[in-house]
């Protein structure tokens, strides 16, 4: 006897099934247990595997803005906290957990268009050793791999 249970029949469903078939169970399944983000997720998909993609944004819309989207971490000594995203666990951003003027706060640009990247003005934080922008460092003369670092 082969038993397939919630989450395997939710992985067949984004995975195997036939996309409208799988619109439909994940339908029917968020209707019934609406603040379910993991079932968000599979509509969302599931919209995507079936060609509507207006319909999959706004899914996509309400998983992002469900309390359960992101998670944070805060590291040991309390001074920063990493946020990221429970779908895949990708960082989405760091900030301070005390705000205060010119705090340091990193946002992850692997998430953006590239087109939206060009417009940004991006500079690279040495956050290993210095705790400067590569650019500061090179103006000093201590820039990683001068021999001055």
């Amino acid at each position: 006897v082969n038993v397939i249970d919630e989450s395997n029949l939710n992985d067949v469903m984004m995975t195997v099934a036939d996309p409208a078939e799988a619109v439909d169970y994940f339908t029917r399944t968020l209707q019934q247990n609406p603040d379910r983000i993991d079932i968000m997720r599979g509509l969302a998909r599931s919209l995507v595997r079936a060609q509507k993609p207006t319909e999959a944004a706004q899914v996509w819309r309400q998983a992002v803005a469900h309390p359960e989207a992101t998670a944070e971490y805060v590291q040991r000594d309390g001074t920063m906290r990493t946020i990221h995203c429970c779908t895949c666990g990708c960082v989405t951003h760091w900030e301070p957990l005390v705000p205060s003027e010119g705090a340091k706060h990193g946002v992850n640009l692997g998430n953006f268009e590239p087109a939206l990247i060009a417009s940004v003005r991006v500079r690279k934080f040495d956050g290993a050793n210095t705790w400067k922008f590569f650019d500061e460092l090179e103006t000093q003369g201590n820039a990683p791999g001068t021999g001055d670092a």
